[in-house]
């Protein structure tokens, strides 16, 4: 698989991890909410801003980035939650979803730097880094 596709498919993941997080900041309920609530709601404005930066980064590469809902999803690994969750099940399935972020970040770095991509071996290696720091906070909060 070529550095550009990988790029794609990061963005899609990425794309679905925000929105299940921004579902989850609307959704929470216990005890917990407003640490919650506040913490989703940092973290979907981080992806967010990420979704952005990795079109833009498709488009840096000279390819047009995804024009549709559909285009943006294809290839996509992360599942969508049938139902609400509780809020430790949130955590522990945000968790879930950061780890597999991380790893697709790390796949696309380590094909870029196949490729000699420095501009986006760096980018992935950058955001793996500090997904990983998220994923320390989600599994302390569990």
């Amino acid at each position: 698989m070529n550095t550009i596709h990988q790029v794609q498919q990061a963005l899609g993941n990425t794309f679905a991890v925000y929105a299940k997080v921004h579902s989850f900041h609307w959704n929470v309920t216990g005890p917990r909410f407003q640490e919650l609530h506040s913490f989703f709601g940092e973290l979907y404005t981080s992806l967010w801003k990420d979704i952005d930066d990795i079109a833009e980064t498709i488009r840096i590469q000279g390819k047009e980035a995804p024009q549709n809902l559909s285009e943006i999803l294809k290839g996509v690994v992360i599942t969508e939650c049938p139902t609400t969750p509780s809020a430790s099940e949130m955590l522990s399935i945000i968790s879930s979803d950061i780890d597999t972020l991380i790893n697709i970040y790390i796949s696309t770095a380590r094909t870029a730097e196949k490729e000699e991509n420095i501009g986006i071996e760096a980018f992935f290696g950058e955001r793996a880094g500090k997904y990983q720091k998220i994923l320390w906070m989600l599994k302390s909060m569990q």
